[in-house]
C-alpha cells in the first residue's frame, strides 16, 4: 500500500507527505515504524538500539513532528498510538506501508513508553 493511503486507511491525513513520519487527529496519533527497526520477537522498537545513527535523522522535519505527536500521545492518550509499518530503507524511501490492525494482531496495540524530547529517541512496545 502507498504511504499516504496507509494513513488514510486509519483516518489520518499527512500535512507534508514527503516529510512526515506521523500524523494526528482530534482523537489520536499515528506514527510510522520501520519494519527493519522492530524487534519482532518482543514486538518492541527502540530507536536508541535499532534506529540507526542519530545524525542521519534527528534534524529532519519528520522527527520534530513525531516528537510533538508522541508527546501528545503520552499526555492525552496514555502513550497509545496507531501505527503504520513501513518497508524500505530508512533515508532512501518507503517501498510499502501497512497499517497495524489490532484485530489482525491478537488485539495488540502500540504504546510510546519512552520519548527523549531533544533528540527524538523513542521506545514503543505492544500491549494487549
Amino acid at each position: 500500500m502507498q504511504y499516504g493511503q496507509a494513513f488514510a486507511k486509519l483516518g489520518y491525513t499527512l500535512a507534508a507527505p514527503r516529510q512526515d513520519w506521523s500524523a494526528e487527529r482530534t482523537d489520536g496519533v499515528c506514527v510510522t515504524l520501520w519494519g527493519s527497526e522492530i524487534d519482532w520477537k518482543t514486538l518492541t522498537m527502540d530507536s536508541r538500539v535499532r534506529g540507526g545513527p542519530l545524525e542521519e535523522w534527528s534534524n529532519l522535519p519528520g522527527n520534530a513532528r513525531r516528537i510533538r505527536h508522541a508527546r501528545r500521545a503520552l499526555v492525552e492518550f496514555g502513550g497509545m498510538v496507531d501505527v503504520i509499518i513501513v518497508d524500505g530503507v530508512p533515508g532512501q524511501g518507503v517501498a510499502d506501508a501497512t497499517p497495524w490492525n489490532p484485530k489482525d494482531r491478537k488485539g495488540l496495540r502500540w504504546r510510546v513508553t519512552y520519548l527523549e524530547d531533544v533528540t527524538g529517541h523513542i521506545r514503543m512496545e505492544t500491549i494487549g
